[in-house]
Order: structure tokens, then C-alpha cells, then sequence
């Protein structure tokens, strides 16, 4: 059995041995080097290690080309029978899957092995590690990945012992066991569960931060000396892969192989694949000898020198420092160089916030995304935020990440609401009732109000008796001058409440102008009996006695035409005697008398005598007449007495219908403005209750979020949030977010680097005396400055020729050179553009680094273990970009 011996080392049950001699170019983290894996279909889990015509649903690695490591080459078209997928072994070991699998390609003509990614188990190893990660082959979110750390670790040997390997990690029952020991021959059959030779990543995080073993699984006769050319190129690939994904190795022997070693010397002739990767470890050995001579004399001489005042070699401000950092460290250095030095001045910085403006706009679905927690882990919500951003925010589902608060706060919106409406109710059936009482207060009040209006127009009319007309009956009829004035004052408040006094006295006055002739023939024939003996009295000298015989024909029974008529001939028969006496008077008599009654003294004919202007006028001017006519002639007053009573009948229906026209009037203006006065209240009342309301939810959700906040990461102030709806409705719904993104800024050192500067005349003095002591200065436009976070450590700080510099940077977990000019170091360290990193866990934490500035050779001594017994040496090349090692 032929192995490389550097791998092995005889234990004496298992014996693991870490490598270290991987070259930095191959070195390569697990995220870079399995995220290239990408995968193209689901490979059959259970398929065996022959595939006959190849498989599209795995990508080739070509053996001979190391560079196709992750892009591999598509395998052959072709077939692949149909298995259980119970055949592979890989689904019986919890945490572990498959990156290369060992296939058998006979598409070309003859039987060709061929390494090809296992994608299925790759996707689920990428979801494994961030769920929904790994979509399909042109969907995998790296960026997701990147945030995950693997510290992988190589695991190859004997498979009895890689086993045993298993079970120490508990991985392994008793039948699987059994079946991954089981020989694999052409006896053997393909039906009983095999694990096909590859390489395999387990997870043993449980164990170790971070901690994945890259084991391979080689074939039956991997490890024999006799083994087939094939077997040996397939195991020559698999380490060569081995190597690369690790930077340490361990080889796990069994027993058997361990007794059956061959270690190499001069006389044996190795593997030549072997051969070839002892020379590549061999090329990167130093060797080192320390000589000291006792000729040698230590002696030491001094020389003047200078001394300058600058502010960059003051000590800063050293108060309110943090534990950890001492004031030593804010000492300022001077910094060395072979042609420039200069002073590097250190400054601490407490931490403080840094706020940028927020103003975007995204689709309802991109919002939504955004703020989920996923993608923005960290919301403020603006203190005077308003209700109508709230509520467009909890219809982009902010709500969902408050737990029950904004559930709890519907249902509380839900139950005021509820009591809203209900006291609304309530308040309109006590208005209504106010109003009820009201205008039956007003209605009685206004049968005597009325009379009071309508006696101004009828001064002759008495006022209690149209008041006593509009009583009911049961009613007392006589009203106090006490009960009187309050009742119209009461009437006259509320027709100013309502705003609708004018316009009931309005209505009034027309209704009572418009008051029409009598419709009962009796009245209008007393009407006109009057008119027509009024006419005649007016026209005529009839004395007394004649003129009462004409007013008793007023309320005559029987034909008032034939008494008209015989009474106007008997005035006639009279004036004819009375004719024959002499006298001027008894002339004029005659001839007035002659002329208006006639002969033979028709009724008729006196109507006819009647001017147009003493046709039968309405009511009120005929009661006016009535009243100037009693005042002349008592035998008026029985006509004005039967007028009057029909008036005030006449009047009294008037009333009653401007009161019904004023109730209704005054009570629909009293409810409206009753209504809208409760209206406005509970409008104003609604706002201040909804406005308490979306102030609960806002400092609900906003106290909700407070304690949740890191002050260590950045986080979403969101201040205001619209929706934007553009004209065409075939556009999606978008929104706008105008807020602050608030990003912590953590403590740092501050490092300014002062260029000292040789003066002219001191040039010129030098040239022509050697001895001449030179006093520099400080280039204050020339400075520079770069910040490094507290945890980090300045190792080294170092000029390059007139404008360069490196500058050395140590972390917890690696150590980052870079190397660029002055002006653009601080750009450099700013981005983390650096030209080498090496991992602590590689080279130790303690390191001393030496630079040589003519050859541009950098020198990094690092001690692995406290101890002191293990120490590496690193040696890179400026020139050649910190490529080689």
C-alpha cells in the first residue's frame, strides 16, 4: 500500500494529522468555493456509480483541469435507470451531503469515470443553511449565503476508520454501519444500499462554531497499491479537490493500512502523482540557520539631533475611555520610512448615530416586501407620524409584525363605534322630544300671539274675542295680562331661535289682506243692502224718519227688493206732494230725490245710478266703512255687530291656518338646526375620539418597536408614507416612504498621519556640509486620515519610497495588509480594498512582520500555538501584487 507519508502518521487506533502544506492559492473558504457548485437538476440520490449514457442532472469537473472546480462541463445526454431512492446511504446519515460524486459515463463510445457535482444535495445543503436560498439553478440568493460562515475541515483515510469517524459523531445506527463496511463487487449485486466514492461535507456545528468535515469517500481499492490507473486518477482528483475546499487535513488509518505502510526513502520509487505533489510542498520549505561569532562587538554612538513643537504630537483627549482602552494607546508614533517619515497622530471616538434622508417610491408589492423583517429588521416610527401614514402602513401588513396590537385596537375602535351610534341615538330621541315639548308650547302660545297681530290691522276688533275664538272648548277663555305677555314673548324667542319672525308676520299680514267677500248668500245680501241704502242716504236729503225706514230694510224679512221698491214709491208719492208748496228747499228736494230714486223708484235703476266704485269692496274695507258710518249713524251699528262676528269668524280661519303654516315652518327649522347642532357635536366628538384613538396605535406600535432596536445596526425611522396612483389604471398602485435611515456609528480610533518635510535651505545646507542637522516640519496639507473600529489593531504602519505606504490590520479572525498610495490608503481601508488576507486560525494570533523597502518584500513570523513550539513564516512579494507565498 503506496500513501503519501506527510498525510500519515501510525496510530494506534485512529491517528488524525492536520495538513497545513495546502498552498494559499488553493486555499479557499467554503463560500467560495461551494457556492460556485452550482447545481443543474436533481440528481437520483440512489442511482449507482455507473451511469450509462450520462446524466444531464449533474455537471461534470474535469479531472485534468483544476480551474473547472464549480463550472464543470454538462455530462452527456442519456438515461438512468429507475431506482429506489432507499439504495443511497446518504439518506441515513443526519447533517451530511454530497458535493462531488464519482459517475461512469459510457456515452462516448467506452467507460469514462467523471467527477460531477451532486446539485440536489447541494440545494438542500444551501437551505439547510439559509432557508430559501437555493430556488433552482439560475435563482440562488448568494447574498443571503455570504452572511454564513464555514469552517471546513478535511477528513480522508481508510474507510473502516472514517467509519469509526462517523459513530464518534453519532451519525451511524448498526444496520448503516454494517451496509457502509459491506465489500462492494460485481457479487454483491446493486440491490443492497451502497454510498457512491466522492467527497461529502457533514455538519458538525453542533460541535464546533461553524465547523463542517469535507470527507472522501474513496473507492474499494483506493488505498491498494495495486490499484487500477482509473482508481488511482479518481483518488489523485479527489484529494487535488480535498486540498483545495481545506486548509487542514486529517487522515484518519486503520490498523490494517498502518501495518501495511511503506514509507518512502532514497531506494523507493512513490506514485509518480505523489512524487510530483512532495516536489510542489517541497518548493515552499526554507531552510534557516541561526550563526553567531564571538568576533562580534556591540558598540553604540551619539550624535545631535533636533527637536520641533507641532500639535500632532500632542496627546489627544483621553477622558470617558471606554474599559479596554488605556491612554497609551493615544500616544501619537512616528512613523519610519527609508525616504519619508512623519508623525501619526491617534485620536478616540466615542460612537455616535448618523441620519440620511429616505425618499423612495416602490410598487404596493415591492413595499410590502420592504418592510417585512426579513429585508428591514429595524423600524422607528416618526413621532408625529399621522393617522393617514398608520393607516397605510398597516394595509401593507406593518401591523402583522406587532402581534396582536392592531387587532386589539379594531376590536376597541369596534366598541366605541358602537357606543357612538347608540348615544347618537339617544340624543336624537331626547331632541325629538325637546322639540315635541316646544312646539306644544309654541302652538298654544301662539292663539295668542296671533290675535295680538291681527287687532293691529282691526283696531275696532276686540282682541279677546278673536283670542277667545281660537280656544278650545274646556279652554279658559279669559287670559291674564301676566299669562298674555309671556306667552308672546315666548312665541317672539322662538321665532328668533328660528330666524323666521319676518316671515311669519309677512305671511300674517297677507293672509289677513287677502280676506274675501263673504260666501254665505245671506251675508252678501246684507252686504249689499247696505252699499245700496248707504249709496242713496249719501245722495239724497231724506230726513231722518225717511232715512231710518231705509236702514230698518237691512234686516227685513220677506223680499227686500219689493220693500225697496214700495218704499222708494211711497218717497216718491211724498216728494210729489211736497212739490206743491213753495220754497227753494222743497225745490232742491225734489229735484235730488227725482233724479236718484225715479219713477216710478226701481231698485234697478238705482243700482245702475251706483258709480263702479262702489261695487261690493272686501270685507276689511267694507268693516272700515261700517265703523265711520256707525260713528255717524247709530242705525249702523246692527250691520256693523253682524259684519264684525262674520270678520272675525273669517279672521279666526285665517289664523288658524298661518298658525298650522308657523308650526310647521318653525319646527322643521328648530329640527334642522337641532340636528345639525348634534351633528357638529358628535362630528367634532367622533374626530377627537378617532384622533385619541390612532394616537394609542401609534404609540402602541411605536413603544412596540423602541426595545426591539439594536443600537448596533442601522434602522428605518419612517416619518411619512402616501399612495401615489398615476392616470393610467393600467399602472400598479405605488407608494412613497419619506423618512430616515438611521446608521450607528461605532467607536474608532482615528489615525492622522502628519508628513515631516525637509526644508530647501536645509537641502542646500546638507549638500555642503555632512554634519549639518536638519529640523523638519509638519506638511499640514499633505495630512491624511483613516478610522479602524475599536477590536481592530494598528500592527503596522509603514512608508514605501516618497508617496506610499503599508499598513497592517488585525481583527479578531484575520489580518489584512494593504498597500497603496498616502492619498488613497484612507479609501482603501475605508472600502476593505486589501491585497492579502490570512486567517488567524491559519497562522496564530501572535505575528511579527518585518518589511525590506527596496525589494518591496514583505515578512510575516506568526506563532501558532502558545507553547512556542510551532512557528511559520510567510513571505510575499509587493511587486507581484501579494500574490505569492
Amino acid at each position: 500500500m503506496n500513501i503519501d507519508d506527510k498525510h500519515l502518521q501510525p496510530p494506534s487506533s485512529i491517528t488524525r494529522i492536520v495538513d497545513d502544506s495546502a498552498s494559499d492559492d488553493e486555499m479557499v473558504t467554503a463560500t467560495s468555493n461551494i457556492t460556485p457548485l452550482v447545481p443543474a437538476e436533481k440528481l437520483d440520490s440512489a442511482a449507482p456509480s455507473q451511469m450509462p449514457g450520462g446524466n444531464d442532472s449533474m455537471l461534470s469537473v474535469d479531472q485534468n483541469t483544476e480551474q473547472n472546480l464549480g463550472h464543470g462541463e454538462i455530462a452527456p445526454q442519456g438515461e438512468i435507470p429507475a431506482t429506489q431512492p432507499s439504495m443511497d446511504l446518504l439518506d441515513r446519515i443526519k447533517g451530511m451531503y454530497r458535493l462531488l460524486d464519482l459517475v461512469n459515463d459510457t456515452a462516448i463510445g467506452g467507460s469514462v469515470d467523471k467527477v460531477v457535482i451532486a446539485q440536489e444535495s447541494i440545494e438542500s445543503l444551501a437551505n439547510t443553511i439559509q432557508p430559501n436560498s437555493y430556488s433552482s439553478m439560475t435563482k440562488v440568493d448568494f447574498r443571503a449565503l455570504d452572511k454564513h460562515a464555514i469552517r471546513p475541515q478535511g477528513v480522508y483515510g481508510s474507510k473502516s476508520s472514517i467509519v469509526g469517524f462517523f459513530e464518534e459523531l453519532g451519525r451511524l445506527d448498526a444496520e448503516t454501519r454494517s451496509l457502509l463496511l459491506a465489500p462492494r463487487d460485481e457479487a454483491s449485486g446493486t440491490n443492497r444500499p451502497f454510498m457512491r466514492p466522492g467527497l461529502y461535507l457533514v455538519d458538525a456545528r453542533e460541535a464546533d462554531r461553524d465547523l463542517f468535515y469535507v470527507v472522501f469517500w474513496p473507492e474499494e481499492t483506493t488505498w491498494d497499491d495495486d490499484a487500477g490507473s482509473s482508481v488511482s486518477r479518481n483518488r489523485v482528483t479527489f484529494m487535488r479537490y480535498l486540498k483545495k475546499l481545506c486548509d487542514q487535513l486529517v487522515c484518519l488509518i486503520s490498523e490494517e493500512h498502518a501495518q501495511n505502510l511503506v514509507w518512502g526513502d532514497e531506494g523507493t520509487e512513490g506514485n509518480v502523482d505523489d512524487d510530483i505533489e512532495d516536489d510542489d510542498v517541497n518548493e515552499r520549505l526554507y531552510a534557516f540557520s541561526v550563526e553567531q561569532t564571538q568576533s562580534q562587538e556591540d558598540s553604540a554612538s551619539v550624535h545631535e539631533g533636533f527637536s520641533f513643537q507641532h500639535h500632532s504630537i500632542s496627546v489627544s483627549n483621553a477622558c470617558n475611555l471606554p474599559a479596554g482602552i488605556s491612554s497609551e494607546q493615544l500616544l501619537p508614533r512616528i512613523v519610519v520610512g527609508e525616504q519619508a517619515q512623519g508623525i501619526l497622530r491617534v485620536e478616540y471616538n466615542h460612537g455616535e448615530y448618523g441620519r440620511s434622508k429616505v425618499n423612495m417610491k416602490r410598487t404596493r408589492k415591492a413595499m410590502i416586501n420592504y418592510l417585512k423583517s426579513d429585508q428591514t429588521p429595524q423600524i422607528q416610527l416618526g413621532e408625529h407620524i399621522t393617522r393617514d401614514s398608520l393607516s397605510v402602513l398597516l394595509e401593507l401588513g406593518l401591523g402583522t409584525r406587532c402581534g396582536d396590537i392592531e387587532a386589539s385596537w379594531v376590536a376597541q375602535c369596534a366598541e366605541e363605534s358602537d357606543k357612538r351610534a347608540s348615544s347618537i341615538e339617544d340624543r336624537r330621541k331626547a331632541d325629538i322630544a325637546k322639540v315635541d315639548e316646544t312646539m306644544r308650547k309654541f302652538r298654544a302660545s301662539l292663539k295668542i300671539w296671533l290675535p295680538n297681530q291681527a287687532s293691529s290691522f282691526f283696531p275696532s276688533l276686540s282682541e279677546e274675542a278673536l283670542i277667545a275664538s281660537l280656544m278650545e272648548e274646556g279652554s279658559p277663555q279669559q287670559i291674564g295680562a301676566e299669562e298674555r305677555n309671556d306667552a308672546i314673548r315666548d312665541v317672539e324667542n322662538t321665532l328668533s331661535f328660528a330666524s323666521w319672525r319676518q316671515n311669519a308676520v309677512s305671511s300674517l299680514e297677507n293672509k289677513l289682506k287677502r280676506i274675501s267677500e263673504a260666501s254665505g248668500p245671506d251675508y252678501r245680501d246684507i252686504k249689499t243692502r247696505c252699499l245700496e241704502i248707504r249709496f242713496i242716504l249719501e245722495n239724497s236729503t231724506l230726513d231722518e224718519k225717511v232715512a231710518q225706514q231705509f236702514l230698518d230694510l237691512l234686516f227685513s224679512e220677506g223680499n227686500f227688493e219689493s220693500l225697496f221698491n214700495n218704499l222708494c214709491a211711497s218717497v216718491s208719492s211724498s216728494s210729489a206732494t211736497a212739490n206743491q208748496g213753495d220754497g227753494i228747499a222743497r225745490k232742491m228736494w225734489t229735484t235730488a230725490s227725482s233724479w236718484l230714486l225715479g219713477t216710478p223708484g226701481k231698485r234697478q235703476l238705482v243700482l245702475k245710478k251706483m258709480p263702479a266704485t262702489a261695487s261690493i269692496p272686501n270685507d276689511i274695507s267694507f268693516w272700515k266703512s261700517l265703523e265711520r258710518d256707525a260713528r255717524l249713524n247709530p242705525a249702523y251699528n246692527e250691520a256693523k255687530e253682524l259684519v264684525g262676528n262674520h270678520l272675525i269668524h273669517e279672521i279666526k280661519n285665517t289664523l288658524i291656518y298661518v298658525r298650522n303654516e308657523i308650526t310647521q315652518k318653525v319646527r322643521s327649522v328648530i329640527s334642522r338646526q337641532m340636528t345639525a347642532i348634534r351633528e357638529k357635536d358628535f362630528e367634532e366628538g367622533r374626530k377627537v375620539e378617532l384622533d385619541d384613538a390612532w394616537n394609542r396605535l401609534r404609540e402602541r406600535m411605536r413603544s412596540f418597536f423602541a426595545p426591539k432596536i439594536d443600537a448596533t445596526r442601522s434602522c428605518l425611522q419612517i416619518t411619512q408614507i402616501t399612495r401615489e396612483t398615476g392616470g393610467n389604471r393600467h399602472v400598479e398602485e405605488s407608494f412613497r416612504l419619506i423618512g430616515w435611515e438611521i446608521k450607528p456609528r461605532l467607536a474608532d480610533f482615528r489615525y492622522t498621519f502628519f508628513p515631516m518635510e525637509i526644508k530647501a535651505e536645509d537641502l542646500q545646507q546638507v549638500s555642503m556640509n555632512a554634519d549639518h542637522i536638519c529640523k523638519p516640519g509638519i506638511s499640514e496639507h499633505r495630512k491624511q486620515t483613516f478610522e479602524i473600529r475599536v477590536g481592530t489593531t494598528l500592527q503596522l504602519f509603514r512608508l514605501i519610497g516618497k508617496d506610499g505606504c503599508i499598513v497592517v490590520l488585525q481583527d479578531r479572525d484575520s489580518l489584512r495588509i494593504f498597500y497603496d498610495s498616502l492619498s488613497g490608503i484612507s479609501n482603501a481601508i475605508e472600502k476593505d480594498r486589501h491585497k492579502k488576507l490570512l486567517h488567524l486560525i491559519r497562522i496564530g494570533h501572535e505575528s511579527l512582520i518585518a518589511v525590506e523597502e527596496t525589494r518591496r518584500h514583505l515578512a510575516l513570523l506568526s506563532r501558532k500555538s502558545a507553547s512556542g513550539n510551532s512557528s511559520q513564516l510567510f513571505f510575499t512579494d509587493m511587486h507581484a501584487g501579494f500574490t505569492s507565498d
